[in-house]
């Protein structure tokens, strides 16, 4: 540069906007010249150096994004669809050129490369390719090619995951939920429903408390992230429009991590793109909603159970799918004993695809004309156990367009909703609210009038007396029992029917004359 000649006439504009980041505002001449002629070199040595790859990312199994060095801007290269035929593997091809905040250069998003079915196990293949990259960036793209090249080939040849168990120390011992007790991590559930009986309603409660971290009634969030909707069923609006009552109902605004995906083939075949948006995205659990439209076809065939899981086990994290309930699991078979016992509709394989499996009820239980009860049971569980008591909650409606209010409901064994838990836990529930009864009562009282059902309840009892939970009045059919007062709690939840403790408070358990006792009188009573 000669004597008084101006500096910004003597470099390039890439080098002088490079300047001028790494300067401050208040820059003197002296270290404006100084800054260009660093950004210069920069420049040379990176040209030296072709467009050297900066990160490589897979996303999926078949999508690769590289970013590449650059001074100002940086390349990005997407590779979809990747895919071996014989011993060649092809991809496709996208570049664009990204600004330091990684925007797309330009005034749309659309790439400045677009070259489908690259061979890049032949060496003409990639020399065509590096020619067009040139378009991106005006530097030699052998040597990056060829490193693309040879990341893709290292990542389709391997077609498993190699663990040592003893790496996983003490991660292996338990599990992680979402919520309390409810959806493992990284595992794909099931929750089956009949229709119209509140399995999308149950997700976007769940997609709500997961993605702003609030509780909602039952559903008590231990993480909190974006969710993915999967949805065969309905469009964004219908979802859009329930999560801004339910939102509504506990004054938060809507979450703005909550996404919805419409596929318009199978989930198989669009396995690549949901796998891209959990995974661009941070989605911590994906629903997809309903499984017999994500599988196609004949729902009641092996393959389809077997291909549609699978799938779903691609997808990182935690995974939800709802099902159907097949109507002949749930009715009696024609008088030779009571309904088999619930899966989803279709092929054994969606039950035996999923680790754990929730069923959800609508309950008979009454309530007021714009609420519903729900429960939900756990009739799977391959990883933790198996919940000894249902969730239960129940929805209130206001006006249409209102807000949608949610609250957690206790499940009683001697209530609507309740007849899924352990008979022993039912007669306790109901001895609870009665006192004293008979087993013809406790048979009568939880609907065991079958044949045989005064005598079971009979037997149950006995055991439980022998097992000193209940005390025993009088001999044969006529005996009468009650919960014996000892190491009691108070009650999860305070029934207004149920008597009370001559101190007024709730009841936890009955003494040996009957008389209701909470738990504080209880112990102290200690009888037996």
């Amino acid at each position: 540069m000669t004597e008084g000649e101006d500096p910004k006439k003597a470099y390039s504009e890439a080098q002088l906007r490079e300047a001028l980041r790494l300067l401050p505002a208040d820059a003197s001449k002296e270290e404006f010249t100084a800054a260009v002629a660093k950004a210069k070199r920069n420049e040379e040595l990176i040209g030296s150096m072709g467009a050297t790859i900066l990160q490589a990312k897979k996303l999926g199994k078949t999508t690769f994004v590289f970013d590449l060095y650059g001074v100002h801007e940086f390349p990005r290269i997407e590779i979809k669809n990747v895919q071996q035929s014989r011993d060649y593997l092809y991809g496709n091809v996208k570049a664009w050129m990204l600004d330091s905040n990684g925007r797309v250069r330009g005034f749309t998003d659309r790439p400045l490369v677009v070259r489908p079915r690259i061979n890049f196990t032949s060496q003409r293949g990639l020399d065509d390719l590096a020619k067009s990259l040139r378009i991106v960036d005006d530097r030699d793209w052998s040597i990056p090619v060829a490193e693309i090249a040879s990341i893709l080939v290292d990542a389709m040849e391997n077609s498993g995951e190699h663990t040592v168990i003893q790496q996983l120390g003490e991660q292996s011992r338990g599990w992680n939920y979402l919520l309390q007790g409810f959806v493992p991590a990284e595992t794909v559930s099931c929750i089956m429903a009949h229709g119209g009986h509140g399995k999308t309603m149950t997700a976007d409660l769940t997609a709500v408390a997961l993605a702003s971290g609030t509780v909602l009634g039952p559903f008590k969030p231990l993480v909190k992230g974006p969710v993915l909707i999967v949805d065969y069923e309905q469009r964004w609006q219908f979802h859009a429009a329930r999560i801004s009552r339910i939102c509504d109902a506990i004054g938060i605004e809507v979450p703005d991590n909550i996404h919805h995906f419409k596929p318009s083939t199978r989930i198989m075949d669009c396995l690549q793109e949901i796998v891209e948006i959990v995974e661009k995205e941070g989605v911590v659990w994906t629903v997809v909603d309903s499984i017999a439209f994500a599988a196609g076809g004949d729902i009641n065939s092996p393959e389809a159970g077997i291909t549609a899981t699978n799938a779903l086990k691609e997808i990182p994290g935690a995974v939800t799918f709802l099902a159907h309930v097949s109507r002949a699991d749930r009715e009696p078979q024609r008088g030779k004993g009571p309904p088999r016992e619930s899966a989803p509709i279709g092929s054994s394989f969606f039950w035996n695809g999923a680790t754990v499996i929730y069923e959800l009820k609508e309950t008979a239980q009454q309530s007021l004309e714009d609420s519903k009860n729900y429960v939900l049971t756990n009739p799977k569980a391959n990883v933790g156990t198996k919940w000894r008591r249902p969730m239960g909650w129940s929805l209130k409606f206001d006006d249409p367009g209102g807000p949608i209010s949610v609250a957690a409901e206790v499940v009683s064994g001697d209530r609507p909703g309740g007849e899924n838990l352990p008979m022993p836990t039912r007669i306790q529930d109901y001895l609870k609210h009665r006192g004293r009864a008979s087993a013809k009562e406790v048979a009568l009282g939880l609907g065991m009038m079958g044949p045989g059902g005064v005598k079971r309840a009979a037997e149950l009892l006995a055991q439980m007396h022998g097992r000193s939970v209940l005390y025993k009045w009088g001999e044969g059919p006529d005996a009468q029992y009650a919960l014996l007062a000892k190491e009691l709690e108070p009650p999860a939840k305070v029934d207004p029917d149920a008597p009370k403790c001559r101190c007024g408070e709730p009841v936890a358990a009955y003494g040996p004359e009957g008389e209701p006792l909470c738990a504080r009188h209880g112990s102290e009573r200690n009888v037996g």
